[in-house]
């Protein structure tokens, strides 16, 4: 089965694996691992990135890429060259200040790891994920945008006719780079991620703390639910990827519906 957004997870095992060996730090920055993006988002940390605190611009709000999808649903994005569609935008907010849920950070997250090694993102799964926790009904396949899908999953002509369908639900079909699992694969993953299988004690600690929420503004969940610091942690594991050495301020607005890792 395709496991959409549940996916990023995956970024997240990966980069606290290679925290785990000491390639990477939670506190390496964008612009000593990828000097070539933005100077100004040099400062941003894996640390942040993990925590959606980071402030990169979303990718998939840009319009230019949002114009593309529209035009061709089925078009073949290469997930290495994503983050060039905000590569002219500033930070939204300083590093660590606020939580805000954005696209980029997963990819950067992968870039990041890919840096290090020196190997692809999808070596690393092998090596890092799917081989510790026996995975082996799980795959990413390599045809990016909306190639390999069924016809009929493609587009949905009445919902079209009546000009209901949005452009945020086009972008959710998109399905770049999405893993396949088997649902006992999914099921070891989690409690692997979550629990002592995959990561070191000191690891999972930092992976076990979390942001406190602001209180909505709005109706909606609990003022007491935390924000997972994982783009890609588990919600039923109750867990985040990192928790920053220094708390970053509450959050003044609202969060958006859904934890980091349900989007």
């Amino acid at each position: 089965m395709r496991v959409a957004s549940v996916a990023k997870a995956f970024s997240g095992a990966v980069a606290l694996s290679l925290v785990d060996r000491k390639e990477l730090a939670l506190d390496d920055t964008i612009g000593h691992v990828l000097p070539q993006l933005p100077s100004s988002w040099h400062a941003v940390t894996l640390r942040q990135l993990l925590q959606h605190t980071s402030g990169l611009p979303d990718f998939s709000k840009s319009k230019a890429f949002q114009d593309i999808v529209r035009a061709d649903p089925r078009h073949h994005f290469d997930s290495r060259r994503l983050l060039d569609f905000v590569a002219d935008q500033p930070l939204a907010f300083p590093p660590g200040s606020r939580y805000a849920y954005s696209n980029s950070d997963n990819i950067a997250v992968a870039l990041m790891a890919e840096r290090v090694t020196g190997r692809p993102y999808e070596t690393l799964l092998k090596r890092l994920v799917y081989r510790p926790l026996d995975l082996t009904g799980t795959s990413l396949p390599r045809t990016t945008g909306c190639r390999a899908l069924p016809a009929r999953l493609l587009h949905r002509p009445r919902r079209a006719a009546r000009g209901r369908e949005r452009g945020g639900e086009r972008l959710r079909r998109l399905g770049v780079r999405r893993h396949r699992l088997h649902p006992a694969d999914l099921s070891r993953f989690i409690g692997g991620y979550a629990g002592p299988e995959l990561l070191t004690p000191a690891t999972r600690r930092a992976q076990q703390d979390f942001l406190p929420a602001a209180p909505p503004s709005r109706p909606g969940p609990a003022p007491t639910r935390p924000v997972w610091a994982s783009s890609a942690t588990p919600p039923a594991a109750a867990r985040s990827s990192a928790t920053p050495a220094t708390p970053p301020a509450t959050p003044s607005s609202p969060l958006p519906p859904g934890t980091a890792g349900a989007r």
